[in-house]
């Protein structure tokens, strides 16, 4: 970037900066912040809550079997 589009860039930000303060936005800018983040968070709850629901018992169905002789109640009944 050249110092003209960082200087242009800059004097953006301090318009913008100045229109906050002096029309009283920032109440707004940060109450639209606040929500923002709440409902990213809250989308976040539902989808890892949707995952959860999904993957937990499709783990427990898929994972291998590990049956190996003598692991067995029944071999251990038969020889008592």
């Amino acid at each position: 970037m050249t110092k003209k589009e960082i200087g242009a860039i800059l004097f953006l930000i301090a318009i913008i900066l100045l229109l906050v303060f002096f029309l009283d936005l920032l109440p707004l800018l940060l109450l639209a912040i606040g929500l923002a983040v709440f409902a990213i968070v809250i989308a976040g709850l539902i989808v890892g809550g949707l995952v959860l629901i999904v993957a937990v018992p499709y783990y427990f169905v898929t994972k291998p079997s590990e049956v190996r002789p003598g692991s067995l109640m029944l071999e251990q009944m038969k020889e008592r």
